[in-house]
């Protein structure tokens, strides 16, 4: 790590532009050379920013003449509280950049890593924790490098299965708009299509936490077998038992399992996975259901005329898009 770096990183810490990671790194060595933890933690955003600026300085007045300097400089007393002064010398300020450049590595890691799964695509992920994520088609997954001390923070808009390591130290949270999955350890998978009206949060193992960050903060606790769904317009978030939970990550082994599903919302996940348009010429359509097991690899042309067949109905192509047709169901 260059001297230039160093630089880089306190100005974007005082800036408030680090990362969580390295605001930690940094933090944690103001907290380890103070008398006092608890004056830290308590001072004022303004005094704080102005001790860094003035132990900053003393960096850069330290760096400056480190070709020249062949002796100690005096000791600098900087006084940030009251009842609270702390030595901040060369050495000191040596010490906090040599920190810091064997931290280096590690703070690179920290950076976020983005993932983006392409439409008909899938992808499995092994987190720094041991964590396993499989990501369907359409997905985008951000996650740190290296998780920090407290938490393990990532965000999803898409599709993913879990497979938590355990760490009830250090609890697993996916973020994933206004609601968030908080778990120690387990099996779980989370639908949240940024086009989808919501987000669904099926647990096939262990026990985890919705919140969802709306106005009225509303908390559900899953256990197995049970369905977390988020309605966005409604801003509602509630659960219901499910006897088939597994179907719900089937896909992460290449199919999908519909059991008398809305016939749109099997157009929509059709829609979303082979990134085609799909359209009903005939709203009455909307009442049938559909069951059945499919593959991904059989594509959306051969889905299609399978689920059309159940239908009695048909598609046809027109200008890129799908149009099913036909009567219509009486259910």
């Amino acid at each position: 790590m260059s001297l230039d770096e160093i630089k880089d990183l306190l100005d974007r810490y005082l800036a408030g532009t680090c990362t969580g990671q390295e605001k930690s790194y940094v933090e944690e060595w103001l907290l380890k050379n103070g008398r006092d933890n608890e004056e830290w933690i308590k001072m004022p955003g303004m005094k704080r920013e102005q001790w860094l600026s003035d132990l900053y300085t003393d960096i850069g007045l330290s760096i400056i003449s480190k070709d020249s300097a062949s002796k100690p400089r005096q000791h600098k007393i900087l006084t940030i509280n009251r009842g609270w002064k702390t030595a901040v010398s060369v050495a000191a300020s040596i010490v906090m950049l040599i920190g810091i450049y064997f931290l280096w590595p590690a703070l690179k890691q920290s950076g976020f890593k983005e993932y983006r799964v392409a439409a008909g695509a899938r992808k499995v992920l092994t987190l720094q924790d041991g964590s396993r994520v499989w990501l369907n088609s359409a997905t985008y997954f951000k996650c740190p490098g290296l998780f920090n001390k407290q938490t393990r923070d990532v965000y999803l808009e898409g599709e993913a299965y879990f497979e938590v390591a355990p760490d009830v130290e250090k609890p697993f949270i996916v973020h994933t708009g206004k609601l968030s999955t908080k778990v120690l350890g387990t099996h779980f998978n989370i639908r949240a299509y940024n086009s989808d009206p919501e987000i669904s949060v099926a647990l096939l193992e262990g026990k985890v936490q919705l919140v969802s960050h709306t106005e009225n903060q509303t908390n559900l606790i899953l256990r197995p077998s049970e369905l977390g769904i988020y309605r966005k317009e409604a801003s509602e978030l509630k659960k219901i038992t499910v006897n088939s939970i597994a179907d719900y990550s089937a896909w992460k082994d290449g199919k999908l399992i519909f059991d008398e599903a809305p016939v749109q919302d099997v157009i929509n996940r059709l829609s979303v996975i082979f990134n085609a348009k799909v359209d009903l010429n005939n709203t009455d359509m909307k009442r049938c259901t559909v069951t059945g097991t499919f593959n991904y690899n059989q594509g959306v042309d051969e889905i299609l005329s399978i689920i059309c067949i159940s239908l009695d109905g048909k598609f046809r192509k027109d200008a890129g898009r799908y149009i099913i047709s036909g009567e219509g169901c009486n259910n």
